[in-house]
């Protein structure tokens, strides 16, 4: 025997309801969550690496331009952006009786082919921050390591709604069904696609027939995982399922891992 409607049922009951769907939890969670995760380590990279990169706008808008001299220039080989080796111009200028340095990584490789050093250029300083305004910088392009992880979760979240909507829904029938008999019309396995059965349990989706409170048949189905079904039903027998009332449509088979849910919830 079971509590009647409304019954209490703990995270258990709702976490076995999302295995019921395993291959949309795989990909759900995979895809969804995965680059959450992995959001976490990059964005604390990014934070730490661009904190030191001088704010260019700002500083051609309300800095103040003057001469330098290339003190050195080199290729950084171990850098590439767009198929780019990018280059790093260091310089260095007497500003307010103050002998600066600045140095910029740029991507102008044409432009600065036959700086050397003793070059005399134009910077543009804004505090301890200066930018050569006429070299493009070579700003390392991380929206596109933003963007992979947000096309990864278009991916994914609709399988994880999808499960987590379904789930809910059984939940709704294993809340607030009532217990009706039915007769088992099939007993088959479902197949995971590639995913293995070390991770979920062999499923088997039980279709059966019951008749409403106006005689009337109703034709249900429902994911069990339950093997005794497998071994001790067989077409014709007759099953318990939970029906939810006004909304014979959706049903539940009150097999064993369903009612250990409900008794312990």
């Amino acid at each position: 025997m079971i509590s009647s409607p409304p019954r209490k049922l703990g995270f258990g009951a709702f976490w076995s309801a999302l295995l019921d769907r395993p291959r949309a939890l795989f990909f759900g969670a995979w895809f969804t969550i995965f680059p959450l995760v992995f959001m976490i380590p990059f964005s604390i990279i990014m934070t730490a690496t661009t904190s030191n990169v001088p704010n260019r706008g700002k500083i051609l808008s309300a800095g103040t331009e003057t001469n330098a001299e290339v003190t050195k220039i080199e290729v950084l080989h171990n850098e590439q952006i767009n198929g780019v080796n990018p280059r790093k111009s260091d310089c260095r200028d007497e500003f307010d009786c103050h002998t600066n340095s600045a140095s910029m990584e740029t991507l102008s490789v044409e432009e600065t082919a036959d700086w050397k050093p003793g070059r005399q250029i134009t910077i543009r300083y804004l505090g301890d921050e200066a930018t050569i305004p006429s070299l493009e910088p070579a700003d390392f392009p991380w929206i596109f390591f933003l963007l992979m992880p947000l096309l990864f979760g278009i991916f994914g979240a609709p399988f994880l709604i999808y499960c987590i909507i379904r789930a809910r829904g059984k939940l709704k029938v294993m809340r607030l069904g009532i217990v009706k008999k039915a007769k088992l019309l099939s007993l088959a396995p479902v197949t995971s696609f590639g995913i293995s059965s070390s991770f979920f349990k062999t499923r088997f989706e039980a279709n059966y027939v019951f008749q409403n409170d106006k005689g009337a048949e109703i034709f249900g189905s429902s994911l069990t995982t339950d093997l005794a079904l497998l071994n001790e039903k067989k077409k014709g027998d007759e099953v318990e399922v939970l029906v939810l009332p006004n909304e014979e449509a959706k049903s539940v088979i009150l097999d064993f891992p369903t009612l250990k849910r409900i008794q312990t919830a």
